[in-house]
């Protein structure tokens, strides 16, 4: 987009899911992210299910260790 780069978007007939991936912070973080860069703007007129999910890589453990997952309405 033109306020930032999506890290992944998966789109189906009925569902739009977007990612955002952070490193050893938070996954209200990278929601927060998609929301004040506004990803999810030029999908909410397809009349599709948005889901936003935010996911933290912890490098420590080597795995996810936090995820959220938001639905638009």
């Amino acid at each position: 987009t033109n306020k930032g780069r999506i890290d992944a978007i998966i789109q189906t007939q009925t569902h739009v899911y977007i990612f955002e991936f952070k490193l050893n912070q938070t996954a209200a973080k990278a929601l927060e992210q998609i929301h004040n860069k506004d990803y999810y703007a030029r999908f909410q007129n397809q009349g599709k299910d948005i889901y936003l999910i935010g996911i933290n890589f912890n490098t420590e453990l080597r795995n996810i260790d936090d995820y959220e997952i938001e639905q638009i309405k």
